[in-house]
C-alpha cells in the first residue's frame, strides 16, 4: 500500500463503524484505488459521475505521452477497484439533474463537476438516512462540499506529498531537501487554515439558521396566542350581548303584565 493509502486509512480510522457512508471524489480513487479493499467493511458510495469521469477517455489533462498513459493506468485501476466493491456491497450514488443541484444551493452549469458529484452524494444522504462522509483531495471541492452541510475529511492531497517525497528521496542537495520541506510545511499549514476557515463559516451558518428557525417557531406561536385571545374575547362579547338581550327582555315581559 503506498505512503498516500496509509495516510488516508489513517486519517479514516475515527470514522469507522459510526454510521457514515464513505463518499468518494474521482482524484482519490485514481491515486489510492485500494482504498476501497482496505474499507470493505463499511458502507461505500461512489457516485455516478466519478465513475463517467474515470471512464472518459477524454478526462485525462496531461500533455506528455507518458504522463497520459500513467494516467489512463491510474483510471483502469480505480474502475477496476470499484467493480470489485460494488461486487461485495458498495453502491452508486445516482446522477442528479440541474434542478437538484440548484436546489442544494450548487452551481447546476455541466463544467461543475464538483458541484454534480457532491449533489449525488446529498440525494442518497436523504433517500438513505444515512450520513455522508466526502472524501477528496480537492481543496474546492472540499469548501464546496462544506458550504452546503456535507461533512468532509480533512486529507492532504496525496499525490502532492508523495511528490514531495520522491523529490527529497531524489534529491542529493541538501538546500533542496529543505526548500522542499519548509514549501510542503507552508502548503498543509495554508490549506488547514482554509478548512477550518470554511468549517467555522459552516458552523456560524448552521447557528444562524438554527436561531432563524426559533425566532419564526417563537413568532408563529405568539400568532397563534393572539389569534386564540382575539377568539375568546368574540365569544364573551357574544354572550355579554345575549345576556344583555336577555335582561331587556325580561324587563319587557314584566312592564307588560304589569301594565
Amino acid at each position: 500500500m503506498s505512503d498516500a493509502s496509509q495516510y488516508l486509512v489513517k486519517k479514516l480510522d475515527k470514522y469507522r463503524n459510526k454510521g457514515y457512508a464513505f463518499s468518494f471524489d474521482t482524484n482519490i480513487l485514481m491515486d489510492t484505488p485500494n482504498i476501497l479493499e482496505k474499507l470493505k467493511k463499511e458502507t461505500i458510495w461512489i457516485s455516478r459521475k466519478v465513475y463517467e469521469e474515470l471512464d472518459s477517455k477524454k478526462a485525462s489533462k496531461a500533455w506528455d505521452r507518458e504522463e497520459k498513459k500513467k494516467d489512463a493506468a491510474k483510471r483502469r485501476e480505480a474502475l477496476r477497484s470499484i467493480e470489485y466493491a460494488i461486487k461485495r456491497k458498495a453502491s452508486f450514488a445516482q446522477s442528479v439533474n440541474e434542478s437538484f443541484v440548484q436546489s442544494v444551493g450548487l452551481e447546476s452549469s455541466r463544467h461543475n463537476h464538483d458541484d454534480y458529484i457532491i449533489a449525488s452524494y446529498i440525494k442518497k444522504q436523504q433517500d438513505t438516512k444515512q450520513k455522508a462522509l466526502f472524501i477528496t483531495a480537492d481543496r474546492g471541492a472540499r469548501a464546496i462540499a462544506l458550504s452546503v452541510g456535507l461533512e468532509v475529511v480533512d486529507f492532504d492531497i496525496p499525490q502532492f506529498k508523495d511528490k514531495l517525497s520522491d523529490t527529497a528521496s531524489n534529491d542529493h542537495h541538501n538546500n533542496d531537501h529543505v526548500n522542499q520541506a519548509q514549501k510542503r510545511e507552508a502548503f498543509e499549514k495554508k490549506m488547514n487554515r482554509f478548512l477550518k476557515e470554511s468549517e467555522e463559516r459552516h458552523d456560524v451558518l448552521s447557528e444562524q439558521k438554527r436561531l432563524e428557525k426559533v425566532k419564526q417557531d417563537r413568532e408563529r406561536e405568539r400568532e397563534e396566542r393572539r389569534q386564540l385571545i382575539a377568539e375568546k374575547e368574540k365569544k364573551d362579547a357574544f354572550w355579554q350581548a345575549v345576556g344583555s338581550i336577555g335582561t331587556i327582555i325580561i324587563i319587557l315581559v314584566i312592564l307588560a303584565i304589569i301594565f
